[in-house]
């Protein structure tokens, strides 16, 4: 029989990934960066990602319009285009 995880250590994991703030790393980024994001994305909201693209010097901002946050499943081929497009420039 599979072991449960019980529902209160979901709910930590949960929490503590809503409360951690990544935002002071993001200056240490050096490397070539695109950010993709599913306009329809509930997850990542818009105001995260212009966080991250603000805090990425050079940082790559592209929005897909009708996609949500598993953009890579929704459209594989687009994405893969868009990542391909990205690395042949950087």
């Amino acid at each position: 029989m599979p072991a449960a995880i019980p529902s209160r250590i979901w709910h930590s994991i949960c929490y503590e990934q809503l409360a951690y703030d990544p935002s002071p790393l993001l200056q240490d980024i050096s490397a070539p960066t695109l950010i993709l994001r599913g306009e329809e994305d509930v997850i990542a909201t818009e105001e995260h990602q212009a966080k991250m693209k603000d805090g990425i010097v050079g940082a790559e901002f592209i929005s897909l319009p009708g996609h949500g946050h598993n953009l890579h499943w929704e459209d594989p081929e687009k994405v893969a285009g868009l990542i391909w497009t990205f690395l042949e420039r950087s």
